[in-house]
């Protein structure tokens, strides 16, 4: 990050938005078991494959038009410097999230924790459910149930997308916050503001 000011900026409108939500749908993520086994804190060599691959189903990196310099290395590291997921206390769920968004398999599943919050909302779990195992039922007949990280790229959008229509409630706060991550470290570099002709934000000190 090439703007100490930038940085804090972005990080603080991230927090102060779809990172809210995020964080709170993360913390129930870690309480689901994956296959038994309850979801640890994962090493950055573990999590980083599933972070390239979101980057990759979220923004157009095969268009033409898109900055060459931008690749999928660069914008991770774009990332994990505006937000330290390793090391900040904050966004510590964030990766074993992204552990369990990884298995494709657990999308149709009824979690508790997920259960607990829609109910808290007022929302009818068992209509989330429902919904769920249609639209997972859908997507496995025309990708099968690999993990996300190892699809191909047009079956990772098709899961992203998933989540952005799941029936509950903390799952679209996943996919929204994950989205929000990855946007606002590619506009946070300057070779996507020459793309674009921008000439970068006026922010206040």
């Amino acid at each position: 990050m090439e703007d100490p000011c930038l940085a804090a900026f972005a990080r603080r409108e991230f927090l102060l938005g779809a990172g809210a939500s995020l964080l709170s749908a993360c913390k129930l993520m870690r309480q689901i078991e994956s296959r038994g086994h309850v979801v640890a804190t994962p090493s950055r060599a573990a999590y980083r494959p599933v972070l390239g691959a979101l980057i990759s189903a979220v923004l157009p990196l095969e268009d033409p038009r898109f900055p060459q310099s931008l690749t999928p290395l660069e914008l991770e590291r774009v990332l994990l410097e505006l937000f330290p997921l390793d090391d900040d206390p904050e966004l510590v769920d964030v990766p074993a999230s992204m552990m369990l968004f990884d298995d494709c398999e657990l999308f149709d599943r009824e979690f508790a924790p997920l259960v607990h919050d829609q109910r808290s909302h007022g929302a009818d779990e068992a209509a989330a459910a429902q919904q769920d195992r249609a639209l997972f039922a859908d997507y496995a007949e025309r990708f099968g149930t690999g993990r996300f990280s190892l699809q191909p790229l047009a079956a990772r959008r098709a899961y992203l997308a998933l989540w952005s229509r799941s029936g509950w409630l903390a799952r679209r706060r996943i996919y929204r916050g994950y989205k929000a991550l990855v946007l606002i470290s590619a506009y946070s570099t300057r070779a996507l503001w020459d793309s674009i002709g921008y000439d970068g934000p006026r922010l206040q000190t």
